[in-house]
Formats: structure tokens, C-alpha cells, sequence
């Protein structure tokens, strides 16, 4: 049976919350198709898992925002926050100082590669 919504309450699967435990032990960033795996395994199908992810989103529990980012699913929030604030500081490093090749193009003209977000986020899963 699906979440229903019931007023402010919500009926949440048994089922989900074993896929949610489940995809936390996968890593901090999932990818979705990790997700409709896990979610097999546990008799969802594949509008059950968006259901639950969005679920679990709006209660804070992971990230996800299909419209966004459509493959990624974050369900460590401390380590994400931590890069993020990174990207975020970069124009308040004081040039010939930064601690990571990319930094000065980032701070000086707001452009970044993938090479340079890899190494930001590669501790991150």
C-alpha cells in the first residue's frame, strides 16, 4: 500500500523504511538506479521508490530533487554540506593560498570543471 496522506498524518510503509535504512548503507551520494535495486528487493516498484524518496526528502532525511539532479539521491547531509560550504568560501580565499588547483578560477570569474568538483567532493560516498 502507498503513503496516503491523511490530513498532517502520513501512513509510511514498513517496506520503506528498510529501503531507507538500506540505501544509507550504500554511501552518501546513491545513484537512482541503486535505488530501484534496493527497492526490488523489498517488493517496491519503481513509482514505489519515487514515492519513497520524495517522502523521505520532505522529512529531511535525504536529498532529492528529480528535477535537478534526476540520477542522485544524497543521503548523508553532513559531508554534502561540508563541500558545499567549500564552493561557497572559495571567493573569500585569499589568492596564492588556495588549497586546491580550481579555486582561483572559481573566486576570480564564478567557472568551475568536473575535475575540480571531484576533488571537493571525492571523500564524499
Amino acid at each position: 500500500k502507498a503513503a496516503e496522506e491523511t490530513g498532517n498524518k502520513i501512513d509510511v510503509p514498513l517496506k520503506w523504511l528498510a529501503f531507507h535504512l538500506d540505501i544509507e548503507k550504500i554511501g552518501g551520494i546513491v545513484q537512482k538506479s541503486e535505488c530501484y535495486k534496493t527497492g526490488e528487493m523489498f517488493g517496491m516498484e519503481r513509482s514505489d521508490v519515487e514515492k519513497a524518496l520524495m517522502y523521505f526528502d520532505k522529512v529531511g532525511l535525504l536529498l532529492y530533487h528529480p528535477d535537478d539532479l534526476p540520477d542522485l539521491v544524497f543521503t548523508k547531509m553532513g559531508p554534502l554540506i561540508g563541500r558545499l560550504s567549500k564552493l561557497i568560501t572559495a571567493s573569500f580565499i585569499i589568492p596564492g593560498r588556495c588549497v586546491t588547483a580550481g579555486y582561483d578560477r572559481l573566486r576570480e570569474k564564478g567557472l568551475f570543471n568536473e575535475s575540480f568538483l571531484r576533488t571537493v567532493f571525492e571523500d564524499l560516498s
